[in-house]
């Protein structure tokens, strides 16, 4: 089986060196014991920090497929390239955080031939209090929203089937800070088969999620309560192609 491995990559020269050579170690080179070929994609979106230097470096020690911006496309923006771009049958994405266990892969992969989309859910969340409690009442409004059930929707650590990518992706669009709940909720609307197992995740040692920041939450917020909404409104006008 073929598998492109993606991850978008923004100012995390700190440890984007360490994050790529696990990636490979865990799963490509895993891969090739078996007898699975993975073409690992990185989408750089305008760092200034130092990243780019360091990945046209690793380019060639771990034969990177590179993809470098000078302007800032925003995670959604730089994940909807990789993704579009992505040539294999099956699709992993994940953040460059350093919070994700890269050889957590192979709990999702075992299950991508009966599924659609294997996502992952963190079992112990290692964010702050204020994000865990708000990520619940995130995931349990998707229900009276759109009848879906999620432990963790908004997780960036996912398989994917290419032919779902092809079918949903263009569609993503409203929610900010959302993009992997916006995709599932689509997905599973379309009636794909989506399946969530248990992931680890880890203490991020660098950077910060600056969105989710306390005095940034109101803005955040609201949001999300919108874009929420302007999905609800979009499947309400898309009947014939998302059926309830």
């Amino acid at each position: 089986m073929k598998v492109s491995l993606i991850i978008p990559v923004y100012n995390e020269a700190e440890i984007i060196e360490k994050i790529v050579s696990e990636f490979h170690r865990d799963i490509v080179q895993k891969g090739k014991e078996r007898n699975v070929d993975v073409e690992f994609i990185i989408v750089e979106d305008g760092s200034t920090d130092g990243t780019k230097e360091i990945l046209a470096k690793l380019k060639k020690k771990y034969n990177l497929k590179l993809y470098m911006g000078d302007e800032r496309r925003g995670y959604h923006g730089a994940l909807k390239h990789a993704l579009k771009i992505s040539r294999n049958d099956i699709v992993f994405f994940s953040d460059s955080d350093g919070q994700h266990a890269p050889s957590n892969f192979w709990n999702l992969y075992e299950y991508i031939k009966d599924y659609d989309i294997v996502s992952g859910y963190r079992v112990v969340r290692t964010d702050p209090f204020h994000r865990i409690i708000l990520s619940r009442l995130y995931n349990i409004s998707l229900f009276p929203l759109f009848g879906t059930f999620l432990k963790d929707s908004n997780c960036g650590f996912k398989l994917i089937k290419k032919k779902v990518i092809d079918d949903v992706l263009n569609d993503v669009r409203y929610i900010k800070f959302g993009f992997s709940t916006e995709f599932l909720v689509l997905a599973k609307r379309r009636g794909y088969k989506v399946l969530e197992v248990p992931v680890e995740h880890r203490e991020r040692k660098t950077g910060r999620a600056t969105q989710f920041e306390l005095k940034r939450l109101p803005k955040a917020i609201v949001l999300q309560i919108l874009g929420l909404l302007r999905v609800k409104k979009f499947l309400s006008g898309s009947n014939k192609r998302y059926k309830n």
